[in-house]
C-alpha cells in the first residue's frame, strides 16, 4: 500500500514540525504571504506527485532499470539549474558527477527489464525528482528562505491530503478495511509509524543537506546511498553481487570522493 505508507509518512511529518516548532521551540515560525502559500500548495503537489510517479514506474520496469534511470537524476538537475539560470556548475563540478553516474548504473546493473511506457514513466519519475531537489532547493535559499522544519509544516498537510486522495482514488483504503482484523493482529502499523518517524528525520537531513549545499550536491549524495544499500545489504543479507557490480561500487565511491574534493576546493576559492 505505497500511497497509505506515503500518507502516514506525510502525517508524521506533520506532527514532527508541529512539535519540533510549536513545543519543543527549536525553530522560529515563519509566517508566509498568500503567494508563498501558493508556492507550498504546488509544491505539495510535486512532493506527492514524486513519489505517485516513483512508485509507479517500478510496476512497469525492474527494479534494477528503476534505478539505473535514477542515477540520471544529478544530469537532470544540472540541466534544470542552467535553464533557469538559478546556478551555474564549473566544468571540473560537471565532468566530476559522470563518473558517479555511470558507475551507478554498472553497481545496480542487474535483470533490465522495460517497455516504451515503463521507459516513459521512468523518466517522468527521473524528471520529477529533480525537479523536486531544484523547487526545494529554491524554497530553502530563495526568496522564502523557510527554515527545514518550517517547509516540512507547511508541506506535509497539503501532501497528506493529496496522499488520502490516491489512497481512496487507487482502492487501498477498501483493501486495508477487509483486512483490518489481519493488519490489527500484526505489527504491521507498529512498523509503518516507526517508518514515519524515520521519514520525518530523513527530510530534515535531506532539505538541511539541500539548503546549506545545492540540489546537485543532494542528488549526487542520493547516488552514493544506492550504492551504500547494495553495501549495506551485502553485509546483512549476504546478497551476492557481481564483478561488474564491485566495479561500479568502486567507481561510485572514486567519483564522490572527487567531487567531494572539486567541492571543497571551489568553497574556498573566494576566501583566497
Amino acid at each position: 500500500y505505497p500511497m497509505t505508507l506515503s500518507a502516514v509518512h506525510m502525517a508524521c511529518n506533520s506532527i514532527g514540525a508541529f512539535i519540533y516548532i510549536f513545543v519543543a521551540r527549536k525553530a522560529p515560525f515563519q509566517m508566509l504571504t498568500k503567494n508563498g502559500l501558493i508556492v507550498m500548495f504546488v509544491f505539495s503537489i510535486l512532493f506527492a506527485a514524486n513519489i505517485v510517479v516513483g512508485n509507479a514506474s517500478l510496476r512497469y520496469v525492474s527494479v534494477s532499470f528503476n534505478q539505473i534511470m535514477r542515477a540520471c537524476v544529478p544530469a537532470c538537475v544540472m540541466a534544470m539549474s542552467f535553464i533557469s539560470g538559478r546556478k551555474t556548475y564549473s566544468t571540473r563540478r560537471q565532468m566530476s558527477v559522470i563518473p558517479i553516474v555511470i558507475g551507478v548504473a554498472i553497481a545496480c546493473y542487474g535483470d533490465v527489464r522495460f517497455d516504451v511506457f515503463g521507459f516513459i514513466i521512468t523518466a517522468f519519475a527521473v524528471v520529477l525528482a529533480a525537479l523536486k531537489a531544484v523547487v526545494s532547493n529554491i524554497v530553502l535559499t530563495g526568496e522564502l528562505k523557510l527554515n527545514p522544519q518550517v517547509l516540512i509544516m507547511y508541506m506535509a498537510p497539503m501532501a497528506l491530503v493529496h496522499m488520502l486522495i490516491m489512497c481512496f482514488v487507487a482502492g487501498e483504503y477498501e483493501s486495508i478495511s477487509l483486512r483490518s482484523d489481519e493488519l490489527a493482529a500484526s505489527n504491521a502499523w507498529l512498523m509503518v509509524w516507526a517508518t514515519g518517524v524515520m521519514s520525518f528525520s530523513l527530510n530534515i537531513a535531506s532539505f538541511t543537506a539541500n539548503q546549506v549545499t545545492s540540489a546537485l550536491s543532494l542528488t549526487v549524495a542520493g547516488n552514493v546511498k544506492q550504492v551504500m544499500v547494495i553495501l549495506l545489504s551485502l553485509l546483512v543479507f549476504n546478497t551476492p553481487i557481481t564483478v561488474l557490480n564491485g566495479m561500479g561500487i568502486f567507481i561510485v565511491i572514486c567519483g564522490s570522493a572527487n567531487y567531494s574534493y572539486i567541492g571543497y576546493v571551489e568553497s574556498q576559492k573566494p576566501s583566497s
